[in-house]
């Protein structure tokens, strides 16, 4: 069954708010992940797992697998740079997550 990711979600309840009822109205579980234990967004999904952005290099893509994550949703600019240089990765594992090769933008 595939899933969901919100990445790094904090404080943002709204946004998780709407994506565990899309979610959950789709059959789908809704992870998330943050660097940090206490936040408020970890009481609306369905399961939320602490992981620094230190670990991401080596953590992200086995939870994505373990989990069967196919959408990931970054909820902070500062996500999108290292979840882009992550697609090596994701792509030598034959993993099915859309990354755009052309981006509208670069980074400095």
């Amino acid at each position: 069954m595939a899933n969901m990711l919100l990445l790094s979600p904090g404080s943002t309840v709204v946004l998780a708010k709407i994506a565990a009822r899309s979610a959950r109205k789709r059959g789908l579980t809704l992870h998330a992940v943050d660097s940090q234990p206490n936040i408020p967004t970890r009481y609306v999904v369905d399961r939320f797992q602490v992981m620094t952005e230190s670990e991401w290099n080596r953590s992200l893509l086995e939870h994505c697998l373990a989990n069967e994550i196919r959408l990931i949703i970054p909820t902070r600019h500062s996500d999108l740079a290292p979840l882009a240089e992550m697609r090596n990765q994701f792509e030598k594992k034959a993993y099915p997550l859309p990354f755009h090769r052309n981006p509208p933008f670069r980074f400095a």
